[in-house]
């Protein structure tokens, strides 16, 4: 299992990418680990409330896929457990707001798709190796 940073050292620098993110227009903080980032709103499962992370995404067309690889832990990230519950998402992309549909994709294209992830980074590789869960891929569909 992975073990990282304690969860208030993480929120607060997430916070602070977020804000980069919009005070720039997405000119500070739209790369990570050679990675392009948007940020997804998705609506809290628990208290409707809208919840804001930077997520690095590669693009399938006219999709954005996102990997919830929760940084190889063994449980899905919360921003995952939203998005499934309530499928509409919000994304903000460098300046440009885009209102998308989930779909989670699962067996070969899941597989296909994930392997487009460990192409891009290495994280990726070392996240499948930290979880003995499937690390799920979804994509964004803009409507």
């Amino acid at each position: 299992m992975a073990s990282g940073p304690p969860k208030a050292i993480v929120k607060f620098f997430t916070r602070i990418h977020i804000f980069l993110y919009r005070i720039s227009k997405g000119k500070l903080g739209r790369h990570t680990a050679n990675m392009p980032v948007l940020l997804l709103t998705t609506t809290g499962r628990k208290t409707g409330k809208q919840r804001t992370t930077p997520v690095v995404y590669l693009r399938d067309g006219n999709d954005y896929l996102i990997s919830a690889s929760n940084g190889g832990f063994d449980s899905h990230s919360t921003w995952y457990d939203n998005l499934v519950a309530n499928p509409e998402v919000h994304l903000e992309i460098e300046d440009r707001p885009v209102t998308a549909h989930v779909t989670i994709t699962e067996g070969k294209e899941r597989d296909r798709l994930y392997g487009l992830f460990k192409k891009a980074s290495k994280n990726f590789v070392k996240y499948e190796q930290s979880t003995n869960r499937i690390i799920p891929v979804v994509r964004l569909t803009p409507v």
